[in-house]
Order: structure tokens, then sequence, then C-alpha cells
């Protein structure tokens, strides 16, 4: 592999206007390509999710969906061993390539294999790009000895060098517009949750005391998420800015947790309950944590969440399920957002016939967000459910 370290989002009428959302209001999709060994999900933005399938040589490819297993895009340059993608925004997809099988070579995509460009800075050996936010790019400049936390803003020359000046590795998993944040060894034995501002020298550390691990792996508006060891535990933890901000969102009677994405306030991750890997959310306390698990198809023996992205009307998770026999498969969960009006189908703030063309358009086509009644099925019942909704008002 290469030089530079990488880390591999009921039955009757739901209350959709309610505070929090149930487990039995996300619908879970399979987006694994048929024939495939394997496939997760990584990132996800509008109506795009993007990961890595093994075709069956037990290498990455770098990959793109639009909602169905069938809109799979292989996004393998031609010329590269093996590639993976890590996030996407816009029209673009992030992540890294290897030419050499030596280093990484972070960069993006514009929907196509073809479409590939370096974001490695000249006169270095690698990078890679681990997250975006749009405008921005965070991921880890290779210089020949160490992995340098780096930032970029769409150009290799954009470059900006967040190396905190010690240690041998730092790397940046997640960013904002005036914050990242991240992993740095010091080389002391312990692995410290990073955040920075912009520059080297605003480097703070997010462990708490007592803990000598610590990893921030997603960042949006004010909230950092990541993971800490504290007492012994391995735990999802959210923070604010500082560690003292710090708040464990492990559930009560979890074995392991981790939170790997944010967005608009809700928090995706993993937790183990009873020896199983579950995929959920959380919405800022150990309490609010909702089981996606439960949500996927039979025959399903574990899950993790990656990543979490929402718009005035969705949430959407994606991340992996793991079959029986081990195999992992990419996998996408969507709810109505908390607080969005289910009813105002095309989101233009009032009721009107519109809406019921654009339900009517959802059922035709077989989209999940037509299962109104959350039932599993489309059927008549849905169109009453939305009928209800609609008389019932926003």
């Amino acid at each position: 592999m290469p030089s530079s370290i990488y880390r591999c989002v009921g039955t009757g009428i739901p209350v959709l206007m309610a505070a929090s959302t149930s487990w039995a209001q996300w619908t879970a999709t399979v987006l694994h390509p048929p024939g495939a060994a394997n496939s997760y999900c990584t990132g996800v933005s509008g109506g795009q999710q993007v990961g890595n399938v093994d075709l069956g040589s037990g290498l990455p490819t770098a990959s793109q969906w639009t909602g169905t297993a069938a809109s799979w895009v292989n996004l393998n340059p031609p010329d590269a061993f093996y590639s993976e993608s890590t996030s996407a925004a816009g029209t673009k997809q992030f992540g890294n390539a290897t030419f050499d099988e030596l280093y990484y070579q972070g960069g993006f995509w514009t929907g196509t294999a073809n479409s590939w460009v370096s974001l490695t800075p000249s006169g270095y050996p690698g990078s890679v790009v681990q997250c975006t936010n749009g405008a921005w790019q965070g991921g880890a400049v290779n210089d020949g000895v160490s992995d340098r936390a780096a930032i970029w803003n769409g150009t290799a020359e954009s470059w900006v060098d967040l190396y905190p000046g010690q240690g041998d590795f730092s790397i940046v998993y997640g960013v904002t517009d005036t914050v990242q944040v991240g992993l740095a060894d010091f080389n002391t034995g312990e692995l410290y949750a990073s955040l920075w501002t912009g520059t080297p020298g605003s480097w703070i550390s997010l462990n708490p005391p007592g803990s000598n691990f610590g990893i921030a792996q997603a960042a949006h508006g004010a909230q950092q998420v990541g993971q800490v060891d504290l007492d012994g535990a391995t735990i999802a933890v959210m923070w604010t800015g500082t560690p003292e901000s710090m708040v464990v969102l492990a559930p009560e009677g979890s074995e392991y947790s981790n939170a790997t994405g944010v967005f608009d306030g809700v928090q995706c991750g993993v937790v183990n309950l009873g020896g199983i890997d579950r995929a959920g959310v959380w919405s800022g306390t150990a309490a609010s944590w909702i089981d996606l698990h439960a949500a996927l198809p039979s025959g399903y023996d574990s899950s993790a969440a990656l990543a979490i992205w929402s718009d005035a009307a969705t949430t959407v998770v994606v991340g992996y399920a793991v079959t029986p026999s081990g195999s992992l498969q990419a996998v996408m969960w969507t709810a109505p957002k908390a607080g969005a009006c289910y009813a105002d189908c095309d989101a233009s703030g009032s009721l009107n016939i519109d809406d019921f063309i654009c339900f009517q358009t959802l059922f035709a086509i077989g989209d999940p967000a037509g299962d109104c009644d959350a039932s599993g099925s489309l059927n008549i019942d849905d169109f009453i459910c939305f009928q209800t909704l609609f008389a019932l008002g926003c």
C-alpha cells in the first residue's frame, strides 16, 4: 500500500413533523454493485454518494453512486493501480489514487474516471485528500519522511501546510470554512484528536485529561465529532472547539462507539451493543441515539455509518452493512429531516397541487421517499398517508 497513512455516512402514518426521527422512518437502500466482492460508502453530498468497491482483487476502486446500486460509476483513473473516493461536494468527487504503488496522489474527479485531477503540490511525492466542505479540502501531504496535515482550496498550488512542527504524522479528516480537525502523532505514544484554525501554530489537542488516544473525524458548523479512549473505554464524542466542551455520545450499555460524521446538528457513527456493531445517528446526546441497523433488510450481521448530509427535507447517511460471509456492502439510509414538512414535497414553503405532482412522481419512479407510511413498500396506503398529511398542513 502507499506510504501515506490514510483512513479508509412501521406501520401507520408517521409523525413526520416530530422533533426526532425514529428508526422506523429511515429507509435503507443497498448500493452494493452486483458481482462486487465488497463495497462501502465514505461520503455523501446532494444526490451523490461516494466510496469504494472491491471488484475481486482485494484493492479499492474509487466509486460514485446516485441513489441506486445500478447507478454505480467506476472512477479509477486509467493508469492507476487502485484508488479510493473519500468525500464529495457539488459536481466533484474527492479522494486518492496511486500510480506507482508507493504514494497516494490526492485529487478529485468530475464524474468520470478520465476526469482525474491531482492536488499533490509540486516537489512532493504524495498526498491524500480525506474530506471537503466544497470550498476547502483536507488531508495530508507527504514530504518523503512525514505526512503533514494540509488543506487546499481547489488547486495543488493552494495547499496550506498545517504540520504542527513535531512528530512524523498529522492529517486533516474534517473541514469547515474556519476549522480543520484530524489526528496528530508526536512519537510520544499518544495520538491526539486535533483542531486547527488555518495555521500550524493554531493546533490544539482535543483529548480530554487522562486520555492518550483521540481522533477528530468530521466537523460542521460549530461541532466536531470523533472518538477517544477514556477510563478504559473507546467512546464516541462531540466537541465545540475545546477539550472542555467534550460531550460523550456513547449510549448506556455500549461496549464501543465511534462518531464519524456530523451535519446540521446530527451526528452519525457506530455503536457496539451486545457484541454487534450497529450504524446509528445522534442529535447531540448519548440518549438521542437511533439504531439504523434496525432499518436494514434481513441478512446483515453488523453495520456502520461513515458520513451524513442533509437538505431542507431529507437527511442522508451512508456507510456499509456486513453479510454473514463477511462481505461489506455499501448502504444509504434516508429519512425526512426533523422539522421538515413531508406534505411540502417540492420544498416550496407552501402546499399546493405541485406537491401532489411531486409525490406522484416519486411514487411512479419507485423512489423510497414515496413510502409515506414507512411500510417498506409503495402502495395505495402511501397516497392516503400523503393526503392526510397534506390536509393537516405544515
